[in-house]
């Protein structure tokens, strides 16, 4: 997604998808935001309260590293049994 400049802002177990031949696939780009460039920061506060980046909440001005925290939830999610938060 960062090579297309998406940033997907909703990352949770529910939106994302394992087909029958084990790929994994990501839904549900209702809240996606495309940015100009891969410098460019988004500011609205958007997303799911259990996997929402600390900066979207504070917030502060984010990038693509919101995404990367949101999959750390899921992971901990898929390992543990239970939202971190």
């Amino acid at each position: 997604m960062k090579d297309n400049k998406v940033i997907h802002r909703d990352l949770k177990t529910e939106n994302i998808l394992l087909t029958k031949d084990k790929n994994i696939k990501i839904s549900d780009f209702g809240l996606a935001r495309l940015l100009t460039s891969l410098s460019e920061m988004a500011s609205t506060e958007c997303g799911t309260p259990t996997t929402i980046a600390p900066e979207i909440l504070e917030g502060k001005k984010y990038t693509y590293s919101a995404d990367i925290w949101s999959l750390g939830c899921v992971f901990y999610e898929l390992w543990v049994g239970v939202s971190p938060f």
